[in-house]
């Protein structure tokens, strides 16, 4: 069997490697004149750019072991916050309410509190998810808006099969919580990222 694979990415590179594992061989066509794809990096007066911001957060330990044969690595364990009108939200901004005005966190609870039972298999696409699972206020007021602003996307246009764990879905009384006083808990579905000691991304 010959195999034809279109870009010598991260993705491009695994396929062929495993592809050969099994014994079947395969040839890469990359329009570059390196691999890597976006998992690229060049130094230019002694400083390294990425082909992009890239942090490696995977949680799968086959990855996690092969990136490591490549390259030692540097651990970061982050603390996210959104910055919302003048105010630092720590990340997940559902699980930790407690900076907003009082108004606005009875409102966001409001909303939560009254959105209607669903049906995963009936969402249709990420708008309908994002106000099925925490409400039509703060889908509109939070999520909607980065949505727009980052993907340069209605949230009507995305398909949901990308959320996984991404998106963290509380509980109410988990956003009461959240609301009533600062936690110590974090709720970032990235808990831990990695970026290679030296060479950049491309370490990897």
């Amino acid at each position: 069997m010959s195999v034809v694979i279109l870009g010598a990415g991260i993705s491009g590179l695994s396929c062929a490697f495993h592809l050969n594992e099994f014994g079947i061989q395969s040839n890469i066509f990359e329009r570059n004149p390196y691999p890597g794809g976006m998992c690229h990096s060049l130094s230019i007066d002694g400083f390294t750019f990425d082909q992009g911001a890239h942090l490696s957060f995977t949680k799968d330990e086959y990855v996690k072991s092969f990136f490591l044969k490549s390259t030692p690595i540097v651990t970061h364990h982050p603390t996210c916050s959104n910055y919302y009108k003048g105010t630092w939200i720590k990340h997940p901004a559902q699980n930790n309410l407690f900076p907003l005005p009082q108004w606005q966190k009875d409102q966001i609870i409001k909303s939560f509190s009254q959105r209607p039972d669903f049906d995963l298999a009936q969402i249709k696409n990420y708008q309908e998810w994002l106000e099925a699972q925490y409400g039509h206020y703060f889908a509109n007021e939070f999520p909607a808006i980065y949505t727009r602003k980052y993907w340069c996307l209605e949230p009507k246009e995305m398909c949901i099969d990308w959320i996984g764990p991404r998106m963290n879905r509380p509980s109410l009384e988990d956003l009461e919580r959240g609301a009533s006083a600062e936690t110590g808990e974090n709720h970032y579905y990235i808990q831990e990222m990695r970026y290679p000691s030296y060479g950049g991304y491309k370490g990897f």
